[in-house]
């Protein structure tokens, strides 16, 4: 198990912005921006037919990136501004591992769950490092000794989603930053690098709940 720690936004745009332009401007703020690829990753969310894992604070999702299959469970945990910061219990497996089991709520069995929410994610994902060498006097200057660490991750997300049996669907468009090396004070200031150069709102909610939220106000297609 570990705590997860992320800046989640909504990206206000009709594409995702340029990498190489959002790499040459994060640089002025300080920071190196290195690829890592691009992936598309299939999520189904469980839970019982009278939400007994919401009810509990949980969520569970099972993610297919390619061949690897991941099983996750998340804790509700804590949202302020933008900062989500949840415990998580995630393993890569080709069943239900014991250890997510045990910790669903009393009486609630693999069994007992169905997939209530399906998600396609397109994720570009980027590695955020301290800059080698700075402009003199910029925000980045400070803490230049942590060059070579990976301070954070940052995806670009584009997502649709669906209920299974349902012909409605939606799209949006998301930007992650987790934690890696990265303190509070530091990643509090990559946020913002962020949010000074992209068109972002504060998302105090996951994309699980966004979705929800945004199908069931869906009109439905005929």
């Amino acid at each position: 198990m570990k705590l997860e720690r992320e800046h989640k936004f909504s990206l206000d745009a009709a594409e995702l912005p340029d990498p190489w332009v959002l790499k040459h401007d994060l640089a002025l703020a300080g920071f190196e921006l290195l690829p890592e690829g691009k992936h598309e990753q299939r999520d189904r969310y469980l839970d019982t037919p009278d939400r007994r894992l919401k009810q509990a604070g949980l969520a569970m999702r099972e993610r297919r990136i390619g061949q690897r299959r991941l099983v996750t469970l998340k804790w509700a945990g804590s949202v302020t501004g933008a900062l989500h910061q949840r415990q998580e219990l995630e393993l890569e497996t080709s069943g239900w591992p014991p250890e997510v089991l045990a910790a669903l709520p009393e009486g609630v069995a693999v069994t007992d769950l169905a997939v209530q929410l399906e998600l396609t994610t397109q994720r570009t994902r980027f590695l955020v490092m301290q800059q080698a060498c700075p402009e003199p006097g910029s925000e980045g200057s400070r803490g230049a000794g942590r060059r070579g660490v990976a301070l954070a991750e940052l995806a670009l997300d584009e997502v649709s989603a669906h209920r299974p049996g349902h012909d409605v669907s939606i799209h949006f468009l998301e930007v992650e930053l987790e934690a890696l090396s990265a303190g509070a004070d530091e990643l509090a200031r990559l946020a913002a690098a962020l949010q000074e150069l992209l068109p972002l709102a504060e998302s105090s909610v996951s994309k699980l709940e966004r979705a929800t939220a945004l199908l069931e106000a869906a009109p439905a297609q005929e």
